[in-house]
């Protein structure tokens, strides 16, 4: 698992990477009573030339009302019911240009890595392979506005 577990009502949620060809990033809940897995999806795939490596990880997923929000530094940011693990829905948002990855990779043109935060029905997010701070309307997964 590549970050810190979140809890929900019934269980604790987790990101992680699975090397399998290609790079998925993952999410995945478990009971927490039991530890037992009760599901996993597949956020977003990345091939092994274009992934930004070495600290580039899915972020820590944050929760509110009942939705898991979670920004995979693989160019998608994902609300998932923590219930179910069904998506609510996905947004793909502008990454780096492939001639600045190597810059970014040494954070040189990086975001420090930052937990999302919720503020008036908006997801504020800075993943790590994007130029940008997003705010992210959190009902829709629009991108409201890009900072830089």
């Amino acid at each position: 698992f590549m970050s810190k577990p979140v809890a929900t009502e019934n269980s604790f949620v987790a990101t992680g990477v699975r090397v399998a060809g290609e790079l998925q990033a993952l999410v995945i809940s478990f009971d927490s009573k039991t530890g037992i897995i009760q599901w996993q999806k597949t956020i977003a795939l990345s091939a092994d030339d274009t992934y930004l490596g070495m600290g580039r990880l899915p972020g820590q997923p944050v929760y509110q009302q009942g939705l898991l929000f979670v920004n995979t530094n693989f160019g998608i940011i994902a609300a998932i019911k923590g219930s179910t693990g069904q998506f609510f829905w996905m947004c793909k948002y502008p990454q780096y240009k492939t001639n600045i990855l190597s810059r970014s990779i040494r954070f040189e043109e990086a975001w420090d890595y930052q937990t999302p935060r919720f503020s008036f029905g908006y997801l504020l997010i800075s993943p790590q392979d994007a130029p940008f701070l997003f705010v992210v309307d959190t009902l829709t997964g629009q991108i409201k506005s890009k900072i830089k």
